[in-house]
């Protein structure tokens, strides 16, 4: 498995947002929350073709579930106040 640089990381952008990607080493994907896509990563080259990208599941987001967690902690301090 060839790992990108950090050069490349660094001026790496998503083709959708223009904005910067996170790289999921193990999945070998560049990550575009944003977009709700992962471009894939061959032989440590990015593809950045949307139709080559896989859709992201937008409930297994790391920020979604932390979102959902802080909402139902606040709800139930809510309830318990009531």
């Amino acid at each position: 498995m060839l790992d990108l640089s950090s050069e490349l990381l660094k001026i790496i952008v998503c083709p959708v947002t223009k904005k910067p990607l996170k790289y999921d080493r193990q999945a070998q994907e560049l990550i575009s929350e944003e977009a709700g896509l992962a471009f894939p990563v061959k032989d440590g080259i990015p593809i950045l073709l949307v139709d080559k990208a896989r859709k992201l599941n937008r409930n297994n987001s790391i920020n979604d579930r932390i979102r959902t967690t802080e909402g139902e902690a606040l709800a139930l301090r809510q309830k318990e106040e009531a």
